[in-house]
């Protein structure tokens, strides 16, 4: 390294005693105290100014930008010592596993793909295929990662290391594909296994051969668009699947009818679980999941519905799809439940009051109460005159109020939204309205995007215009942020406030 001059006098620094040590701290070091101890104490002093920087943790960036900014010479040194091309170890190819290829089995699952030709699991002690998500190549008996089914981690293995292969399986997929077409029926032409069975099968079924036998093999089509849907034995879950993602408004129809059909059977309803990890919402008191054969709960995302037995996607644990479900399902359990405060008998409307100059339509059907001393409890949380419900504190206030009407008292949302709504783009304002359109001004007066003709900001004594980052709306002059004049929230207020505004403004 080049030599780093000590000042005269100065105690001479140490590097830390942990191994192993980076080149920069040849720049850097501790002093020792008296005993003769380095001093390791996440302040490192440089050799060259003696300054202290901080670095915990033994983090190296801000001694790096120091020599950076402070010692260039030192710095362009260092990096001529490190700045070679930096060394990768060889990627390893994993170990084989020890078995042959006779040993290795295709899932139980219908499969389309041409490259399992080549791939398998191995089966356990009672003989049982077991589909880990990493199928063996029989080529090279190599694991690969092809977890939920995905074959692309297994075409990319025969493209890189049996590419022989690889071209073989794709030209047979071609010539497959051309000389076979693909097969289309009436929905008349296709029936269902045999008699008395679910009412999904009223939307899948199979072909007949020459003899008029139903030829059941394990893969119905759909009679609504034509596809292959995979059904081992009499298992209709990846029947309701398929209706699910692709007839949404059909599968509704069908659960329905099947939870009908059940009960006249009488057959019991399938016990319901919640997922493995705790959760604390009340609505999984309403869902759950089944069980595998081997008793553990499947946790795939789609709770079940208990009192339907309708699915719902509640991907990552998100519980929005169910309290939707309730709400449009079952209304009176999703009033039950749903995430406000009921705070009837506890005061009344007349006792509600309005913060101190909110003089806007929307504050006539919501207030706050008072405490003992009189003083108004403005927690953010504001309590609705009409059904005496108690909003959510968290989000913006007048979003929450205006969501609330909107989706509880539609008629007086309406009216809300007529009395804070000007007549059109620069119209007169409603009689409760103080400021006039005028008083509020752009950021700048070339600004170009029409947003700005709805928000301003107000002028200081001065008369100079004060961008605070909060402009006002000049219809209803409820103040968004709009910071660095990003025009996201103006946008979005617009859309839940004034919507025939937003309409307009989208359009041109």
């Amino acid at each position: 390294m080049g030599s780093v001059e000590d000042g005269s006098g100065l105690p001479e620094l140490f590097p830390p005693t942990r191994l192993p040590l980076s080149p920069v701290w040849d720049y850097f070091g501790y002093p020792k105290n008296a005993d003769g101890v380095i001093e390791e104490n996440e302040h490192p002093r440089c050799k060259a100014c003696r300054r202290s920087i901080i670095s915990k943790q033994g983090i190296l960036a801000n001694m790096l930008r120091h020599l950076k900014f402070h010692h260039n010479s030192l710095f362009a040194e260092l990096k001529l010592r490190t700045g070679g091309p930096r060394q990768y170890k060889e990627r390893r190819h994993p170990s084989p596993v020890r078995t042959t290829p006779d040993e290795l089995y295709p899932p139980k699952m219908a499969l389309r793909s041409a490259v399992w030709k080549y791939f398998g699991y191995l089966k356990n002690s009672r003989g049982i295929i077991v589909p880990d998500g990493f199928p063996v190549c029989k080529l090279c008996l190599r694991k690969v990662s092809a977890q939920g089914g995905s074959t692309t981690n297994m075409m990319v293995h025969l493209q890189r290391y049996h590419l022989a292969e690889f071209a073989i399986m794709k030209l047979c997929s071609e010539e497959t594909d051309d000389q076979v077409p693909k097969q289309t029926y009436q929905p008349s032409e296709l029936h269902p296994p045999r008699d008395l069975l679910e009412p999904v099968w009223e939307h899948f079924g199979y072909p007949k051969d020459t003899d008029g036998v139903v030829q059941v093999d394990g893969r119905p089509v759909c009679k609504l668009c034509g596809s292959k849907v995979s059904c081992v034995g009499e298992d209709t879950k990846f029947l309701y699947r398929h209706l699910w993602k692709k007839h949404n408004s059909v599968y509704h129809e069908v659960k329905v009818a099947t939870n009908s059909f059940r009960e006249e059977e009488g057959r019991e309803m399938p016990v319901l679980y919640p997922p493995t990890q705790k959760v604390k919402s009340a609505v999984w008191e309403y869902f759950g999941y089944l069980k595998d054969t081997e008793g553990a709960v499947v946790c795939d995302g789609f709770p079940i519905c208990k009192l339907c037995q309708l699915n719902v996607s509640a991907k990552g644990g998100n519980t929005s799809n169910m309290f939707k479900h309730l709400k449009d399902h079952h209304k009176d359990i999703y009033d039950e439940i749903r995430p406000s405060e009921v705070v009837a008998g506890v005061c009344s409307p007349s006792e509600l009051y309005a913060p101190d100059g909110q003089n806007s339509k929307l504050w006539d059907y919501f207030g706050y109460t008072k405490n003992v001393d009189g003083v108004l409890m403005e927690d953010g949380a504001p309590v609705c005159k009409i059904c005496v419900h108690k909003l959510m504190s968290r989000g913006g206030t007048i979003s929450n109020m205006m969501k609330h009407l909107l989706d509880s008292h539609d008629a007086v949302y309406a009216e809300v939204q007529a009395a804070i709504a000007p007549s059109g783009p620069g119209g007169e304002l409603g009689p409760a309205e103080v400021l006039d359109p005028s008083e509020l001004h752009p950021p700048i007066q070339d600004v170009t995007s029409p947003i700005w003709q709805y928000f301003g900001f107000l002028k200081d004594a001065e008369g100079l215009v004060v961008f605070d980052g909060f402009p006002l709306c000049k219809m209803c002059h409820q103040k968004v942020e709009a910071k660095e004049w990003d025009p996201a929230n103006m946008f979005l207020h617009l859309k839940v406030h004034h919507l025939h505004v937003y309409r307009e403004i989208k359009v041109t």
